[in-house]
């Protein structure tokens, strides 16, 4: 663009009028050092103009801003004045604080309003304007004085009088505005009752700035009003602002400089299909004429595709040749690219010859090393194919080892280079070629339609939550890291993600059981205590990928350092304070799964900052002094350790001693003592975490052949080994009912790789929250892995049994509870509970949280509220003296206590504790005990499980007590909707439908029948919901109670399809032996009695109390198939064979013919 009246003698004197920040631009053209060229403005540097080429000035602020330029010293040389509460003396490089204004991020202006002929700052919060005289050596006094709240709102003086104006704009209606309008109105003086209107927008046109600049040039200050419409010019005439004209225009930006340094101030429009309009003058004020250029195509000049319209944010002259150039907001090779208006190029600086530094931003590191090793030309045979750019660092035409000698023997390398959490720079083009393979292509596209649909988010939003943000940062730097460079998306979404880095903490946390939602601040306020550490570790991974591909630098990168840095040693403060002397109305204690994740975060802040010691660097001075306290990530990170591990020193669980949070909480055999829900919340910060220190420290915290016992490895594998039928997880303890486990892929290279391959992409492969978590791990081969093949399974430890005839959608399946390990801490009733699938369908269903004792509905401590709920939401177990029914408590009282919001109990209490024994398997018949021991009531239960045949279970409970209680046997029903009980109280069937939409029935036989047998259908359960009350249902249930001291139950489970019909049960012996009737050719005889006595019956003698057998009829000859019995001295079998055993009274004998 070029009107022929610019010339080097004055081009270099343009500069804005009086203030240098307009709006949000960052980059701005100004004659800085005063020496006939334009300089430019960026952030925190301003870059020197030596011949149309930029160098660095030290003379730099230390954090990223907006500048006002001015001579605050009147020197003749122009002053920066920061807007982070610092300003430098244009004669120095050294930044000073404004003075008495502490706040550091305000919008500020200079003006000379008491005629001094010192600059005066002022800056505005809300309504509240604090006003600082200039004293040529900075500024001091502070003056408070109340301004008019609307967002625009500008302060100068205007009428001559040395007292501050108001400019604003306001909405009213009236006679000249029917409805509401925009209006421009002045405030003299600051007077509160006094308001002058000075302009009324008509037409629905709204204001969008207020300019403040002398237009007429007459040596006071008019006001330009911006509208979406064109702008008004306000002239002051002898101190009053009176409207002289109105210039249409759609511009979608406007800008005022003195692009033809005549003196006056000239409108450059920005327009739709980046077409550029410069209204100039005749050095006189007002518009003469219009230049306009036609659609700009910038992308022809500019591969990469950074450059548009909206990019350029200050036009003039920079190499002197008449032609107005074009500054944009984008740093490259550590100087500013601008435009020649003379041919459109796009002027990128020149690369420094330093070794190794190919990407010219100053420094050698990985980010270098990838781009070097994609271009692919290292030692690839072709001579002098190579420039510096692409690895030739000796100047000798070629790419290869000796060019990696000289830049490491410079020794420039950053030690700490990025990526090096999950994956370094050597693992970048493997990562790349998972998710970009056949296999899981689609899931990196999909990651990137998401990160482009955040383009929309404005991140600057106060609103926005925590939680949300940092793992949409971590997707968009791990997009913009799988990108090519030359790829169009990635210079937008590298722009959104630093712009998130760059609000990290600006928004708001989740509330909590201590706060409602709030923001955190940067004095040591808390966090959250269940989002901390993912926030902590998803802030870390989007540094540690956005730095590695090269777009996070600068006082962007020390900024973004320091608000994650900060962020870990408020969580580390808070989950490092014994529990007794933390402020618990501040803070909410970091325990169970909430320490494990806190935890694991600011280990994964230390990983990634490992060179940590002392103050945290506050380049934007964010926090106030007195809050600072020194920070070591080596000190955290072996805190974190050392609790994982070692031993809990701050979290001292109830009765245990001398654990570490992962012998507290997983077992031996590999199960999460929370539940299975609970896992995916403390592990999926945590497996992330142990796989980065693993990568980094060489020390593997997660396999059977590292330094522990592989218990966390395990606890992946029985994911599957625990598998329901239909590929959800079983429903213990605090659970609910969902497909989604976290990091599989990375478990799967420590142990069980089969299983958990195929467990991740046949079960949960569209779940994962980030992929470039599990990217490194993904397995690419397409070839379909072989299904496990689990049957029954036992873990002792963790006191859990699954009793499975096969592996399949179409096995029958019971899970059995009997923990004594400590778990969330809410005494639940799921001791000896079990659940049942079968056929496609849900029989038995464990609603989740439960009771064993009978407490008030509104009681304190163990029970009532504390305890989740009664025995009315309680578990398909043995309850005692506990008998609440819906009709006993409405139901919305029942219901809130599914989840009371902020009154449970410590996670640290052990419940009733119960042991797993005498398990068995074998091709003819399963069985295991628990053993529960309600320790309050003095009373114990012996809960016996058989699975004959793996065709029908045996439920064989005994009870003893010191004194008479009140049992409950419960059993929940499942699939109400479809489902029908019918039958005698004793002998009842539950009959619903599977996805197939085929009849399935559960037989239920209570052979004992001493039981007081009611059903119900009015039980809550929140066994399909994610969420309380809201998702629970109704559903039926059995409870079958009676008053006793002693007492034992014989109950029969025969789940069957109803086109096949259910088992024939016949008694052999009133109350004690029953004849169970597969076919001609299959029987079993079940034996129970309460006490040691000899009994015979078929072909069998023995005094045991339980026993079944197995007999198979081949051509009329009985055989003994199997035998299973406990608590006996003998029996004798007489079939094809007389046989005789003996047996012990504490263990269970079994033999298979």
């Amino acid at each position: 663009m070029s009107k022929r009246r610019c010339n080097r003698k004055r081009r270099g004197r343009s500069q804005h009028f009086e203030f240098l920040e307009r709006r949000d631009l960052l980059t701005t053209l100004v004659d800085v050092d005063l020496d006939g060229d334009l300089d430019a403005v960026f952030e925190y540097a301003w870059y020197e103009n030596d011949d149309a080429s930029f160098w660095k000035h030290p003379y730099s602020a230390d954090t990223p801003q907006k500048f006002l330029l001015a001579d605050v010293t009147a020197d003749e040389t122009l002053d920066f004045i920061g807007g982070k509460g610092e300003w430098i003396d244009g004669t120095s490089s050294t930044a000073s604080p404004w003075g008495p204004i502490r706040s550091a991020d305000l919008p500020h202006w200079l003006i000379d309003y008491d005629d001094d002929g010192w600059l005066d700052l002022i800056a505005r919060q809300g309504g509240t304007l604090f006003v600082s005289q200039g004293n040529g050596e900075g500024f001091d006094g502070v003056n408070r004085k109340s301004i008019p709240t609307e967002t625009i709102s500008i302060p100068s003086e205007f009428d001559g009088n040395q007292m501050i104006d108001a400019v604003y704009v306001h909405r009213t209606s009236g006679a000249n505005c029917p409805d509401l309008c925009d209006t421009v109105s002045m405030r003299p003086n600051l007077r509160q009752n006094e308001r002058i209107e000075l302009l009324v927008i008509k037409d629905g046109a709204t204001v969008r700035h207020l300019e403040i600049l002398d237009y007429d040039i007459d040596g006071d200050r008019d006001v330009i009003v911006e509208t979406n419409k064109g702008w008004h010019t306000l002239l002051n005439q002898d101190g009053m602002l009176i409207e002289s004209g109105f210039t249409a225009s759609q511009a979608e930006r406007i800008t005022w400089s003195d692009l033809d340094q005549d003196g006056d101030f000239e409108a450059v429009e920005f327009l739709a299909d980046n077409r550029i309009r410069w209204n100039y003058t005749e050095g006189h004020g007002g518009r003469t004429g219009s230049i306009e250029t036609g659609p700009v195509n910038f992308s022809a000049s500019d591969r990469h595709g950074l450059i548009t319209a909206e990019s350029i944010i200050d036009i003039g002259d920079i190499d002197g040749d008449g032609m107005i150039d074009f500054i944009v907001n984008e740093i490259a090779r550590t100087a500013p690219i601008w435009i020649s208006g003379n041919n459109l190029s796009l002027q990128l600086p020149s690369v420094p010859i330093r070794p190794g530094d190919s990407n010219g931003d100053d420094a050698f590191d990985s980010t270098d090393l990838i781009m070097v090793f994609e271009a692919g030309e290292y030692e690839d045979g072709v001579p002098n194919n190579s420039d510096f750019s692409e690895g030739d660092w000796n100047q000798d035409g070629d790419f290869d080892t000796t060019d990696l000698v000289v830049a490491f023997e410079a020794g420039r390398y950053e030690i700490n280079a990025h990526p090096r959490l999950l994956f370094d720079l050597s693992e970048i083009r493997t990562v790349r070629e998972n998710v970009k393979s056949k296999k899981y292509a689609y899931k990196l596209r999909y990651e990137k339609a998401n990160a482009l649909r955040l383009l929309s988010t404005d991140y600057r939003d106060s609103t926005l939550y925590e939680e949300r943000k940092a793992r949409q940062a971590a997707q968009l730097a791990f997009v913009v890291l799988m990108l090519d460079e030359d790829d169009p998306d990635r210079a937008p979404l590298a722009a959104k993600a630093r712009e998130a880095m760059a609000h990290i903490n600006d928004g708001l946390w989740s509330s909590t059981l201590v706060h409602p939602r709030h923001r955190a601040g940067w004095d040591g306020s808390d966090l959250n205590q269940w989002y901390g550490g993912s926030v902590l570790m998803e802030y870390s991974l989007a540094y540690d990928w956005l730095v590695g591909a090269g777009e996070l630098k600068g006082i962007a990168r020390d900024d973004a350092r320091f608000r994650i840095l900060r962020l870990a040693q408020i969580e580390h403060e808070i989950h490092s304070t014994q529990a007794n002397k933390l402020d618990r109305g501040k803070y909410y204690l970091r325990n169970a799964n909430k320490r494990f994740r806190s935890l694991a975060g600011v280990g994964m802040v230390a990983l990634t900052f490992p060179e940590q010691e002392g103050l945290i660097d506050d380049p934007l001075k964010h926090m106030h002094p007195s809050d600072a306290k020194p920070f070591s990530s080596q000190a955290a990170l072996e805190f974190v350790m050392g609790e994982l591990f070692e031993d809990i020193t701050i979290e001292r669980p109830r009765n245990i001693t001398d654990q570490s949070m992962i012998s507290h909480y997983v077992s031996t055999d590999g199960v999460y003592a929370e539940s299975l829900s609970y896992q995916n919340d403390a592990f999926y910060v945590t497996i992330p975490f142990l796989a980065a220190y693993h990568r980094i420290k060489d020390v593997d915290y997660l396999s059977e052949q590292g330094v522990t016992d592989g218990r966390i490895s395990k606890m992946y594998a029985n994911n599957a080994k625990l598998m329901v039928p239909d590929g959800t997880r079983p429903n213990i303890g605090d659970c609910w009912a969902g497909y989604n486990y976290y990091h599989h892929e990375i478990i799967a290279n420590y142990s069980d790789r089969e299983t958990n391959y195929w467990y991740f992409e046949d079960h949960i492969r569209s779940t994962a929250r980030l992929l470039g978590i599990s990217a490194k791990w993904l397995r690419t081969d397409t070839t379909p892995l072989p299904e496990p093949n689990y049957r029954t399974e036992f873990l002792p430890d963790a006191g859990l049994a699954v009793f499975r005839d096969r592996w399949g959608p179409e096995a029958t399946y019971l899970a059995l509870v009997a923990r004594h390990r400590p778990t969330r801490g809410h005494n639940q009733a799921d001791q000896g509970s079990i659940m049942l699938y079968a056929h496609g369908s849900y029989l038995i269903v464990d609603p989740g949280y439960g009771s064993a004792y009978g407490r008030g509905p509104n009681e304190r401590g163990v029970g009532g509220r504390r305890n989740w709920m009664n025995s009315a939401l309680g578990h398909s177990g043995v309850t005692l003296d506990s008998i609440y029914r819906v009709e006993d408590t409405p139901s919305i009282e029942l219901r809130k206590h599914i989840h009371p919001r902020a009154d449970t109990q410590s996670y640290n209490d052990a419940l009733d504790p119960a042991y797993l024994k005498n398990t068995l398997t074998s091709d003819s018949i399963d069985y295991a005990e628990a053993h529960v021991i309600y320790e309050e009531k003095e009373a114990e239960l012996l809960r016996g499980v058989a699975f004959p045949r793996h065709r029908y279970f045996v439920l064989d409970d005994r009870l003893t007590a010191n004194d008479t209680h009140t049992y409950g046997w419960q059993l929940h029903l499942s699939k109400t909707e479809t489902g029908n009980l019918s039958g005698e109280p004793h002998q009842l069937t539950w009959t619903t439908s599977n996805e197939q939409q085929e009849q399935v029935a559960l037989g239920i036989q209570m052979l004992d029948q001493r039981r007081n047998v009611n059903s119900y259908d009015d039980g809550p359960t929140n066994y399909d919901g994610l969420s309380y009350p809201e998702a629970v249902y109704d559903h039926t249930y059995l409870i079958a109670d009676e008053t006793a001291k002693d007492t034992q139950y014989l109950t029969l489970l025969d789940p069957y399809k109803v086109a096949d019909g259910p088992l024939q049960v016949e008694t052999v012996a009133e109350g004690r032996v029953w004849k169970i009737v597969h076919s001609p050719t299959e029987y079993d005889l079940l034996m129970s009695q309460p006490k040691r006595a000899s009994i015979a019956f078929d072909r069998i003698r023995t005094d045991a109390t339980f026993l079944i057998a197995s007999i198979d009829v081949v051509d009329g000859q009985h055989t003994l198939k199997s035998v299973l019995a406990k608590h006996g001295t003998q029996i004798r079998v007489d079939y094809d064979v007389r046989k005789d055993f003996t047996i012990t009274d504490h263990t269970i004998f079994h033999r298979e013919f």
